[in-house]
């Protein structure tokens, strides 16, 4: 066997994927409001909350059993690089965070390479998390007066979709195999749930930012129409694809399914450092295990794409109202 692994000790999913996620919850928010007491809200806070969150997410995963292989060392390190480029990129110091985005780029597929063998899945893996860190560098070629542009996230969502496209494309990857498909239930029962998480999560997440309005006109039609095309099909869809569709399946015939989730989602919730709030940090996390757990139980996509995408059109939608 790859991992040292005792599911019958450390127990199958979804009870494992409760219990990682709510020890690393609990751990970061504890520590959390301890900086804050002893840093104030500072760029220490934001640096050390990060840290702990993700020590605290590997560590799990070392006690309940993933270690003992060079691909797991590895996934750890894609973790530990995903934690110093987010901090680096949104920084001061953000050409050296833009740098080791392109070493993951660069390095991680040739390191999938060389893990994989004969097991096609390994490298699957590693390159998308190549694809991962390729994300973060379609952002640099953007004029700076493009970033307040209702155009802004179309059109860098366009450009990693069809990255995501083209991948999937070359390397031939089964569809079903990335959710792509009608799933186990009935295609309104997916829906139905998907805006029910959406709405909760949307609600929680307004408390944890209270972003500031996107409006993209005078009308309230054409700021709603905005949200609904823009966080469904280009977020939405686009994030759900590469983090779940992608990544989450292909680690989950490496490991234990609660163990895939929660990694996955460790990563997920890192690269939303940008937002300079450590708790959106574990919420994106938090998040992320749920679309996890909904893409295992319905079998497609469907459900955490409308969960993801309607999150994030109440998210904005109350910044509006309120």
């Amino acid at each position: 066997m790859i991992f040292d692994l005792d599911i019958a000790k450390f127990g199958k999913f979804p009870l494992g994927l409760a219990l990682a996620t709510s020890v690393l919850v609990g751990v970061s928010a504890v520590s959390y409001f301890i900086l804050v007491a002893l840093l104030g809200f500072t760029v220490e806070l934001l640096v050390f909350s990060n840290i702990v969150f993700a020590v605290a997410g590997l560590t799990m995963l070392f006690i309940k059993g993933l270690r003992g292989s060079l691909i797991v060392y590895a996934l750890y390190f894609v973790v530990v690089l995903a934690l110093v480029e987010e901090v680096l990129l949104n920084s001061a110091l953000a050409w050296y965070g833009l740098a080791l985005a392109f070493l993951g780029f660069a390095l991680l597929p040739l390191l999938g390479i060389v893990l994989a063998g004969k097991d096609e899945k390994v490298r699957v893996v590693f390159e998308v998390c190549g694809l991962l860190f390729a994300t973060r560098i379609v952002f640099s070629p953007f004029p700076i007066e493009l970033l307040a542009s209702s155009a802004f996230l179309p059109a860098i969502y366009t450009l990693i979709m069809s990255g995501i496209i083209a991948y999937v494309w070359f390397r031939r990857v089964p569809l079903g195999k990335i959710g792509l498909s009608r799933g186990l239930f009935k295609l309104r029962f997916q829906v139905l749930a998907g805006l029910s998480v959406g709405a909760i999560l949307g609600l929680i997440e307004y408390f944890i930012l209270r972003p500031m309005p996107i409006e993209v006109g005078s009308s309230v039609f054409s700021n709603v129409l905005y949200l609904v095309v823009t966080m469904m099909v280009f977020v939405g869809l686009t994030e759900e694809l590469l983090f779940r569709g992608l990544l989450q399946s292909y680690m989950g015939d490496l490991m234990p399914k609660w163990q895939a989730v929660h990694l996955t989602s460790l990563v997920f919730g890192l690269f939303h450092i940008g937002w300079l709030n450590p708790l959106e940090v574990v919420f994106a996390y938090s998040a992320g295990a749920v679309f996890g757990y909904l893409l295992i139980k319905t079998g497609g996509l469907t459900t955490p794409v409308v969960a993801h995408g309607f999150g994030n059109i109440v998210l904005y939608m109350i910044a509006q109202w309120l």
